[in-house]
């Protein structure tokens, strides 16, 4: 977990926002935004994120039953994506297929097509699984969890104290956004982007795939340089 708590986020937000007035209220939004957009998306400002990297801290899985003639179950309430999907009856890996692939497939609602399910198929907030089922089958699925939002009561981050920083420099920038600070905005992009871009290099010691995902165009870095 991190070491910063909330209440240090917003003191030291506040002091990177110049400790302007009548904003207080925004704050804890702001840090908020910040470890959300963290923790669930795949590209900022350019830099994309490897499609392998996970944070272990909200990696987690749920058992559903599937019931006869019913083509899904339902997702998590907490889950931001799915990763896979395991047939713990039948001991197996289902398959991932797109949803415009299982669309195309007129058998699916026929009741002579019902068998094990062999693939799955993210859509909303169900897992589809091909074919529908004949029977009750244990799924588990693995998925990336949203983090509970830090407060009072949840006072530090579900991640590693590493990326408190990473949040903090996110934060800012969401601040500075908003109160159209707009090139001291570009300034901390750029910071937050190395400190990003270092990070994954660090984690790409142990995947060695990743040096070679990650990529940051040069050229989109030039066009934060500050200028006074």
């Amino acid at each position: 977990m991190g070491d910063k708590t909330f209440s240090e986020f917003q003191t030291e937000l506040l002091f990177n926002l110049g400790n302007p007035s009548d904003i207080d209220s925004f704050v804890d939004d702001w840090v908020n935004a910040a470890y959300r957009s963290l923790t669930s998306r795949n590209k900022f400002y350019g830099l994309k994120m490897p499609k392998d990297f996970k944070f272990p801290e909200l990696e987690t899985s749920s058992n559903t039953v599937t019931q006869t003639g019913i083509p899904y179950v339902i997702k998590p309430t907490n889950c931001i994506t799915v990763t896979t999907v395991f047939d713990e009856t039948n001991k197996r890996k289902l398959d991932f297929e797109h949803f415009k692939d299982y669309i195309e497939k007129t058998d699916r609602s026929t009741t002579a097509s019902r068998d094990k399910p062999i693939k799955w198929i993210p859509y909303e907030n169900k897992v589809f699984v091909y074919p529908t089922p004949d029977g009750a089958y244990t799924l588990t699925t693995y998925y990336r969890k949203r983090p509970v939002e830090m407060d009072s009561d949840n006072p530090t981050t579900a991640i590693g104290s590493e990326w408190d920083e990473p949040i903090l420099m996110l934060a800012t920038i969401f601040g500075l956004m908003k109160m159209k600070q707009y090139d001291e905005a570009a300034v901390w992009k750029q910071e937050f982007l190395m400190t990003i871009q270092d990070m994954l290099g660090i984690y790409s010691r142990e995947e060695k795939d990743l040096d070679e995902t990650l990529h940051l165009d040069p050229a989109y870095l030039e066009g934060f340089k500050y200028r006074k």
